[in-house]
């Protein structure tokens, strides 16, 4: 599990079991300037061992506040939810390290996660996007069987290889029947302005496969959004980028 920490001005917890990786990444930060203000994501090789890295920054004048600032609530509320779904064995990142630190004029929160393979749903077609689509609503169910509300079910969070697994938990909670419909009619509508409107009634028996007895109406839910127009939705998601590095022992 994690453990608190302090290196070099920053200060958070991180794994024992991932220490090489952690301070290679450490050293090597300086590599991902090209982050764009606030959240954004980048991935890491080092040696062979792969993980991504999820960054904050923010002008040093909000560090006073940094402790109640929206940035820092969302890290950490992924960074809670994380540690929770590894202790149930579910197909999410496994938190690797946190920390947060004053760097030159700006504050920076980090947050190092295991790498989870596989392709964004919303990038996949024909066949591959209906398999992924039908085994997202089950995570979805799978989640809400866990009485976990994801907060953000779109179609980049799910990432389709042989298994899907479930990113970004900025904006998950305990579960309500409320959110339970608003993670499912996300997830729907999305499906619906990608065109693919004709997948509606298998993706709730999918749900209802895993999860008999909903939180909310789904019949009802599936109905409003068949009968409404969803125009194709413009997301700002980029790929993220990936650095790979090989570190030398000495002498070698």
């Amino acid at each position: 599990m994690l453990e608190q920490f302090v290196w070099q001005g920053f200060r958070g917890v991180r794994r024992n079991d991932k220490g090489h990786a952690i301070q290679s990444f450490l050293a090597l930060h300086h590599c991902l300037e090209d982050f764009a203000e606030g959240r954004s994501v980048s991935g890491f090789e080092v040696n062979g061992e792969r993980f991504f890295v999820k960054r904050y920054r923010a002008p040093l004048r909000f560090w006073h506040s940094v402790g109640r600032s929206k940035l820092r609530r969302s890290m950490l509320n992924e960074l809670h939810w994380l540690q929770s779904l590894e202790t149930r064995g579910f197909a999410a990142p496994q938190p690797w390290l946190f920390m947060e630190r004053r760097t030159g004029k700006r504050v920076e929160t980090f947050l190092v996660m295991s790498e989870i393979a596989g392709i964004p749903l919303a990038l996949l077609a024909d066949q591959r996007f209906e398999r992924g689509a039908l085994r997202s609503m089950e995570m979805i169910a799978a989640l809400h069987a866990q009485g976990v509300a994801h907060g953000d079910c779109n179609l980049y969070n799910f990432l389709v290889a042989e298994d899907v697994h479930v990113i970004d938990f900025e904006r998950a909670t305990e579960l309500t029947p409320q959110l339970a419909e608003a993670d499912v009619q996300k997830f729907l509508s999305r499906i619906k302005a990608e065109g693919k409107a004709h997948l509606l009634e298998r993706l709730s028996q999918a749900y209802l496969k895993v999860l008999p007895l909903p939180l909310f109406d789904l019949d009802g839910l599936l109905t409003k959004i068949q009968a409404c127009e969803i125009p194709p939705i413009i997301t700002r998601w980029r790929r993220p980028q990936f650095i790979n590095v090989v570190i030398h022992a000495p002498g070698a």
